[in-house]
């Protein structure tokens, strides 16, 4: 065969090799781009909401309760992110499959969230083109790797995966102040309300409750066969007890002030509100008192063998509850304590 063909033929393969690598690079360069910053964010996200709980709250889109949910995802994608840099197959499967079972997860629990979901629409096209090039590149590796072409093999040597300083600097950082959230979150939860002179005061309304770090919540959702929306307004879950405070907007406005004396809305509110307690939650008593001029309804409960009271009062044209489930004995008197503390 004519050498000038021959040389032709080389050029040509060689022209082939070089475009099909950088378009692999490329797209695996992509998916790296996006997993980083997946992790970067869910990094930053849950360490900030680590510390300041209460201050992003969005209509409810970022839960404080989350926090370590969020550093945990951004780490698994910090991780990620060095593998697909590094030409992993695995990994860049692995990371379009945590993203989409995240968005999927997202979709279930509300449909209002769509800003979000079709964020993580476009990093799912950027993920699945990672996956594409990850492996074309180990198809053109494996390719070129062993052609007769000596430039070929020296070119698809030249393409492996390098360390780069920079970039494993600000990996470690990332996840040393991931981690680090991750320790404080830890301690906070493990030493948080052990002290009820430790607790603060929370105020809502007319109400004032003191409270171990609470953290202030948008949820609300009407109750059924009942006036007014519910709102869980505060809530503090440490390693002694559990702490909420609910309220139902405008509740007495709609009441007719018959039943106001009789309890039976108090106790109906409070029935309605086992049905949504775990199973081996129990109602143990009945009990009722008054908190200045207002009567108050006690639903007496134990729930792992441990005590906790569900208090319901009025406040102005307002309804509320007060909770507080122990997570072991209260030696103490945390619950006589908390319920003394309403005003």
């Amino acid at each position: 065969m004519d050498n000038g063909i021959l040389a032709d033929a080389a050029e040509k393969e060689r022209g082939d090799a070089i475009i099909a690598f950088d378009k692999a690079l490329n797209l695996i360069k992509g998916a790296t781009g996006i997993s980083a910053f997946v992790a970067v964010a869910n990094l930053a996200l849950g360490t900030f909401l680590m510390f300041f709980p209460n201050v992003i709250t969005i209509g409810g889109m970022f839960d404080p309760d989350a926090s370590f949910g969020y550093i945990l995802f951004g780490l698994l994608f910090l991780g990620l992110s060095v593998g697909i840099g590094r030409r992993s197959r695995v990994c860049a499967v692995l990371a379009l499959v945590a993203l989409a079972v995240d968005a999927v997860m997202m979709l279930m629990l509300s449909y209002e969230m769509f800003p979000a979901i079709f964020m993580r629409a476009f990093f799912l096209i950027g993920l699945l083109s990672g996956v594409t090039g990850s492996f074309s590149y180990h198809k053109l590796r494996n390719k070129y790797k062993v052609s007769e072409d000596p430039w070929l093999v020296e070119y698809t040597a030249s393409k492996k995966a390098k360390t780069k300083t920079a970039p494993v600097v600000l990996y470690i950082v990332a996840a040393c102040i991931g981690l680090g959230a991750m320790s404080y979150g830890f301690t906070q939860a493990g030493t948080a309300g052990r002290s009820f002179e430790d607790w603060v005061d929370y105020s809502y309304g007319m109400v004032t409750v003191k409270m171990p770090n609470p953290r202030i919540k948008v949820e609300s959702e009407p109750l059924d066969d009942l006036p007014g929306v519910t709102h869980v307004i505060a809530e503090s879950v440490t390693a002694k007890c559990e702490v909420v405070l609910i309220v139902y907007d405008g509740i007495w406005l709609a009441v007719d002030a018959g039943i106001r004396q009789t309890g039976e809305l108090e106790t109906a509110i409070l029935s309605e509100y086992v049905n949504f307690l775990e199973s081996d939650m129990r109602v143990t008593g009945w009990s009722e008192g008054i908190i200045g001029s207002e009567t108050y309804w006690d639903m007496h409960v134990e729930h792992n063998g441990n005590p906790g009271v569900f208090r319901c009062f009025s406040g102005g044209d307002d309804m509320y509850i007060a909770v507080i489930i122990m997570h072991d004995s209260d030696e103490e008197g945390f619950i006589e304590k908390f319920l003394n503390s309403i005003s």
